[in-house]
């Protein structure tokens, strides 16, 4: 019994259980439909992450050791590094200024555009007023002529 246990202590197992485990869960999930297909692939590419991530643990803990280990030996490295990250970042903010700038005008444009709109709805709202009471006028002068023709024949 005590040899069962330690192997289900072991990386390798616990990976697997806890892959299997998202699995079950995923696929309980999916048959009962409470989730759909781009989530039942999050899922489950979530489970094979995980797995790999607690089988590897180790190998990682020993690359992040050797990174700081690297890290604090070498003092010189850092300074050009953070030369080239400073460069960068004042690049990115340049060409976000640049974007803003773009955006601005072209805000100003739709604005404009949105003002042009506007007035031709007036226009038109004039325009259907306009035709409207012609309409009326012309629809009231042609029942009077009727009415007229209709006193003349009786």
């Amino acid at each position: 019994m005590h040899t069962v246990l330690e192997f289900l202590k072991t990386d390798t197992v616990v990976a697997l259980l806890v892959s299997v485990f998202i699995f079950i869960i995923t696929i309980f999930l999916v048959a009962k439909r409470w989730i759909g297909f781009s989530v039942t692939v999050l899922l489950l590419v979530f489970a094979i992450t995980a797995g790999l991530a607690i089988s590897n643990h180790r190998i990682l803990e020993c690359y992040l050791n050797d990174y700081k280990k690297d890290g604090l030996s070498d003092a010189s490295q850092p300074a050009p590094f953070k030369k080239q990250i400073t460069q960068a970042v004042e690049d990115v903010q340049d060409e976000v200024n640049a974007e803003k700038e773009n955006l601005h005008h072209l805000m100003g444009q739709v604005d404009e555009i949105f003002d042009q709109l506007e007035v031709q709805k007036q226009k038109l709202q004039s325009f259907i007023a306009e035709t409207r009471e012609k309409y009326k006028i012309e629809n009231a002068a042609e029942t009077k002529a009727e009415e007229s023709k209709k006193d003349v024949i009786k």
